[in-house]
């Protein structure tokens, strides 16, 4: 049985939030943010480490945008008391 893997849409509908702090830190358009979701969640290192389309690959790479997203996330949730505002 083969593995379903989510398309770009499909990813910025399931994590919008995450979606929304990769296009505010390595400034990327809503679909460059999926792609690099997708590219993320892939079992493949080659492709967390090198895919997700030209601007994804001028930042470094789908891994490291979630992860500076995420830590943005974080920076964002600490400064604010615990509390993220959507």
């Amino acid at each position: 049985m083969a593995k379903l893997y989510l398309t770009n849409e499909q990813c910025v509908a399931r994590y919008p939030r995450l979606a929304t702090a990769c296009q505010w830190v390595a400034i990327l358009s809503r679909s460059e943010a999926g792609c690099a979701i997708r590219d993320y969640r892939s079992p493949d290192p080659d492709i967390r480490r090198y895919g997700g389309g030209e601007a994804v690959d001028h930042y470094g790479g789908p891994e490291k945008v979630v992860q500076r997203a995420v830590q943005a996330r974080s920076a964002a949730r600490a400064m604010n008391g615990g509390t993220l505002l959507r």
